[in-house]
């Protein structure tokens, strides 16, 4: 997509941070006000995560090569995902060089120097200069997998745990899905854009995300909606102990275990899991009726148990009191009664 030398306001929004808490419910699907800009961001999402900056410069009489001027900037983006935000920052920071010139290999350098210290950038190649008058610079974006609640508002944090510019009023869409949001466990009022030292909750948090980018199809990303991952009992998961939880819209929860960073043995592999809450997800699927129960599930349910071969679901209001399964057995070990709670209900559909 073309990007003119119009740019918008060189910084964008400035960010209003407020008290921060973690997170613990998914935020509301219909935020309104977020549209646009949300779909903004969808607008630059096209096919391949890469920029090309190209940077117009001007003849220089009597010398056998050109100035650049840096203010005049062409940005064809083909990035996977881009906050529209993103463009004017890089605007700003090219524009306050001025001119170089195309054979400088120092101020060419301190152009890629510049750059490169963006936080959304992750990768810049040597400038390649177009005769008679210009350059070329292939940037790669980082990808957000994920996003931080700071007050009221959501920043993206990337594969390599790189805090992204811009915040949002709600987790901002990727593709078919929203960015997850993740528990940090710790204050985080005073971050800023860039590298963090990340508590162990959110770097066990994080390795989720990225296995659910990688193990979901468009469809199942829809169909999960807005959630929130609290992977902070990830390295003490039990049989009793859940592990990492997902926070699903209408107050629904996935245990999940523990987070696929830490290699424990034992553990479903990670591609399992999200398998069976595929499966899970299906069961949400609307009845295909026209009459009073038009939209509603096929199967609700509340609680989803994904760290075993058989996904073990707790219908949505429990089961009724006169099923076995809705009390421990304490004659049973310890390990097995733990497991009692999250069965299958009475009419859930089989697995596949």
């Amino acid at each position: 997509m073309d990007a003119t030398t119009a740019f918008p306001s060189p910084t964008g929004p400035e960010p209003v941070p407020m008290g921060a808490g973690p997170a613990s419910t998914p935020p509301e699907s219909g935020v309104s006000t977020t549209r646009v800009l949300l779909r903004v961001a969808l607008a630059l999402a096209l096919v391949i995560a890469v920029w090309f900056l190209y940077l117009l410069g001007e003849d220089v009489q009597a010398a056998d090569f050109a100035l650049v001027d840096t203010s005049k900037a062409r940005l064809l983006s083909g990035a996977t995902w881009a906050d529209p935000r993103w463009e004017a920052e890089l605007a700003a920071k090219l524009a306050a060089l001025g001119k170089v010139a195309n054979e400088d290999d120092a101020a060419l350098q301190r152009v890629v120097s510049v750059i490169s210290g963006l936080p959304f950038v992750a990768e810049v190649a040597r400038p390649k200069v177009l005769w008679p008058d210009g350059l070329r610079l292939d940037v790669r974006l980082r990808t957000p997998i994920a996003c931080v609640q700071i007050g009221s508002e959501f920043q993206p944090v990337a594969e390599d745990g790189y805090l992204l510019t811009g915040r949002w009023p709600a987790p901002p869409e990727r593709g078919a899905g929203w960015l997850p949001v993740v528990v940090v466990g710790a204050s985080v009022e005073r971050l800023h854009a860039g590298p963090v030292v990340w508590t162990d909750a959110a770097v066990d948090g994080f390795a989720v995300a990225q296995s659910l980018w990688e193990s979901l199809e468009p469809r199942a990303l829809a169909e999960l909606g807005r959630i929130v991952i609290d992977a902070r009992n990830a390295r003490s998961a039990t049989v009793e102990n859940g592990g990492v939880t997902l926070a699903l819209e209408r107050g629904r929860r996935v245990l999940f275990g523990r987070a696929p960073n830490t290699d424990e043995p034992g553990e479903l592999p990670v591609a399992q899991k999200w398998k069976n809450l595929d499966r899970a997800l299906h069961y949400l699927e609307p009845i295909d009726d026209s009459g009073e129960r038009a939209g509603t599930p096929q199967f609700d349910w509340e609680l989803v148990d994904v760290r075993w071969d058989m996904p073990e679901i707790l219908p949505r209001g429990g089961f009724a009191k006169d099923d076995p399964r809705s009390k421990p057995r304490l004659d049973r070990p310890a390990d097995e009664r733990a497991r009692d709670l999250p069965l299958r209900g009475a009419g859930a559909p089989r697995g596949e």
